[in-house]
């Protein structure tokens, strides 16, 4: 039940984030991450709230958000996936 939530959440702020409404789809991304901070799914969705970030160009706070996932935390690998990919594809930083 809490993976189907989350999907519905996700779901819905990128539809919004499709139609351009990047207002609404950062109103519901807001919404997920009150309802599901703390628990098992806090770091999906805070890995797609980093993706609304880039794909508003703020590429800065993607990474922060991004870092702010722990090791410990169920989708640590992805959120470090994610960031590889912003540093060589979009900051063209290898060194990282």
């Amino acid at each position: 039940l809490f993976r189907s939530r989350v999907a519905i959440f996700l779901g819905l702020a990128e539809i919004y984030q499709r139609l351009n409404q990047k207002h609404e789809a950062a109103k519901v991304m807001q919404d997920a991450l009150n309802e599901f901070r703390g628990g098992p799914e806090e770091s999906k969705v805070i890995i797609a709230n980093a993706l609304l970030d880039l794909d508003r160009g703020d590429t800065e706070h993607a990474l922060r958000v991004l870092r702010s996932i722990k090791p410990d935390q169920q989708h640590y690998t992805n959120a470090v996936e994610k960031m590889a990919h912003i540093y060589l594809h979009q900051l063209k930083d290898r060194r990282r």
